[in-house]
């Protein structure tokens, strides 16, 4: 299953997240908040250049 990484404030996020829900694609829905969750050790291992929005599958990892 997909999972999204994003930010609702971020534009480049909603266009991917209403893709997705456009599609009826099964995601899990990630929120993270600007205050410092870019930040979070567990991010960065998905993206250590800590940018929003992620889309992670089982085949790796687009930022």
């Amino acid at each position: 299953m997909l999972k999204l990484y994003h930010t609702p404030l971020s534009f480049n996020s909603r266009r991917v997240w209403v893709m997705l829900l456009e599609k009826q694609v099964e995601f899990e829905e990630i929120i993270l908040s600007l205050q410092g969750d870019q930040f979070d050790p567990e991010f960065l291992k998905l993206n250590p250049f800590h940018q929003m929005s992620i889309l992670n599958s089982k085949l790796g990892v687009n930022a």
